[in-house]
């Protein structure tokens, strides 16, 4: 294996066991969307793993955490990992969704 392949695979390790300690959670919605939840986002708490708002997420710890600027191609594959996690979480409703069917969350 690489070295820049084994930085990498530890830098994704490293994001996502830091949005793991911060309560996130990744799974699918019910309409097999990878879904993340954020726990202490003011605005909401559930959002899709490709919006921005998670974009930008990832990119400031990523920052965070190694000091270096997150390139395109690097992002892009952070993204598919984060997508893959998501799925391997499972689905189930997300909040909108469990209020809208009349399930508590």
């Amino acid at each position: 294996m690489s070295v820049t392949i084994a930085n990498q695979k530890k830098r994704i390790t490293d994001i996502f066991s830091r949005m793991r300690d911060d309560d996130c959670e990744f799974f699918l919605n019910s309409k097999m969307q990878p879904t993340i939840t954020i726990p202490d986002d003011e605005f909401q708490n559930e959002w899709p793993a490709d919006d921005q708002r998670i974009q930008d997420f990832i990119v400031s710890l990523h920052f965070e955490l190694t000091g270096e600027q997150l390139k395109s191609a690097e992002r892009d594959f952070l993204l598919a990992q984060l997508r893959e996690e998501c799925r391997k979480g499972g689905r189930r409703f997300s909040e909108a969704e469990a209020v809208d069917n009349g399930w508590k969350t």
